[in-house]
């Protein structure tokens, strides 16, 4: 028997570990393209210091059922962390790549990019962009985060500016970075926060101006009383209103009681899967055109110490954020004129940038997805996008749906490509859960 996992993320790595360890002597094919990332995936291939875990390093254990593991690791490397330390990414990355270099004698890694599949009797055949094909009996998607959306209001032109950087992840996006530069940001969520992490590091002087639609501001992580355990109060509920109404009674619970909002949110994190699943489709529709944003501020906190970074950025003056959206951007000399409409009152305000940088989030849109296997396996219904577009439809315990609904028994798929169906699919709490679940599956 053998499998093919396509993507060597940290979804990827995680499910061989599971793989090999419930079935010594499965063929394992772990596929990579892009060799900069493997092992770490997108995440954790930052090489910044200042580019911090958002979740404590106590609970980054990459095995549930070893919750020191992470720890472990780190004191026997020789970074000197505690459990409530948010460690750089670039160290957990390094974690991840001691799993995968356990797991090498083990599995054949692939550095090559898969293009489509096709099914072949029982087996699958895998089409690399080298001319060389795979053979399988299962395959697992494990494709991780694509590059932000596209922006409305940019022509060709302007894409391929100098000073228009679409991608924050690419090396090149701070190259030959002057001082005093007025840099804008579309967006405002976590990418972003990186970014001005990234700007205070050099030592940054310019204007910084960030717009996004909300204009909401990432939240600090804080030390709180923990709230006890609520979910039997919310299971039974079947609306966003419902969740909501109950939600807004607990937070003030908590707060009479001397609790944080911050550990009401923690509290009810385990359980939102299943109470994602309960929603109808009208209802999960309702949430992300009503609650989304709100819910993303207060799920995806950072880190006190980049929240005071970026908090003393914006307290001195060098930093705004607004509410809004960007109308156009035009070239004006060497530099990039954006006009964007504030959410408050719809008038339209203009930023002179020497650079500009897309910070709107991974795009979760299939149809837009340029990768070369997505498009094959769209027109080829292999997958379907999920009803909401945030990935690839699927039943809940991973396995792709086709055009008639019916889940594959060979094709898989775990980690951001289950946003839809999930919707808490991403963090590593949720993926390490999920890998192995899925591994189980791969395996029988």
């Amino acid at each position: 028997m053998s499998v093919a996992i396509i993507g060597a993320g940290v979804s990827g790595v995680l499910t061989c570990f599971h793989l090999q360890r419930l079935k010594p002597g499965i063929k394992i094919y772990l596929i990579e393209s892009n060799a900069s990332q493997v092992g770490k995936g997108l995440a954790y291939s930052t090489n910044d210091e200042t580019h911090l875990l958002n979740v404590p390093a106590g609970k980054m254990s990459a095995f549930p059922e070893d919750p020191a593991h992470f720890l472990n690791w780190l004191v026997k490397n020789n970074y000197f962390f505690s459990e409530d330390s948010f460690v750089p990414r670039k160290i957990y990355g390094n974690y991840m790549m001691s799993i995968l270099d356990y797991l090498r004698p083990f599995i054949t890694l692939i550095n090559d990019e898969a293009v489509d599949l096709t099914k072949k009797e029982e087996q699958i055949k895998i089409h690399l962009a080298s001319g060389e094909n795979i053979y399988c009996n299962k395959v697992l998607l494990a494709l991780g985060n694509f590059s932000p959306s596209p922006v409305g209001g940019i022509s060709s032109q302007i894409k391929f500016h100098t000073g228009y950087h679409s991608d924050p992840w690419k090396e090149t996006v701070f190259n030959n970075l002057e001082p005093t530069e007025n840099i804008f940001i579309i967006g405002s969520g976590l990418t972003m926060v990186d970014m001005v992490m990234t700007l205070s590091k050099l030592n940054h002087l310019g204007k910084i101006l960030a717009v996004s639609t909300h204009g909401f501001l990432p939240q600090a992580h804080e030390k709180t009383i923990p709230y006890t355990d609520f979910y039997a109060d919310l299971k039974n509920c079947n609306s966003v209103n419902s969740l909501t109404i109950k939600m807004h009674r607990h937070i003030a619970r908590a707060a009479r009681k001397g609790i944080n909002w911050r550990a009401v949110v923690d509290a009810i994190r385990p359980h939102t899967q299943v109470l994602w699943l309960h929603l109808s489709m009208s209802e999960r529709k309702e949430f992300m055109d009503k609650i989304r944003h709100i819910w993303g501020v207060a799920r995806h906190r950072i880190p006190a110490e980049s929240y005071t970074i970026l908090n003393n950025i914006i307290e001195k003056g060098q930093m705004e954020l607004k509410a809004g959206r960007v109308v156009q951007i035009t070239q004006q000399k060497n530099k990039l004129l954006v006009d964007y409409k504030l959410r408050v009152n719809q008038k339209t305000e203009h930023f002179l940038a020497d650079r500009i940088i897309n910070c709107t989030g991974p795009e979760s849109d299939y149809g837009k997805v340029s990768m070369t296997l997505v498009q094959q396996l769209l027109r080829n219904k292999i997958i379907q996008c999920d009803p909401l577009r945030l990935g690839i439809n699927a039943a809940p315990d991973g396995r792709v749906v086709n055009e008639h609904n019916i889940p594959s028994d060979k094709i898989y798929t775990i980690g951001p490509c289950m946003k839809g169906i999930l919707w808490e699919c991403t963090a590593v709490p949720e993926i390490r859960d999920q890998s192995l679940a899925i591994a189980q599956k791969l395996a029988e």
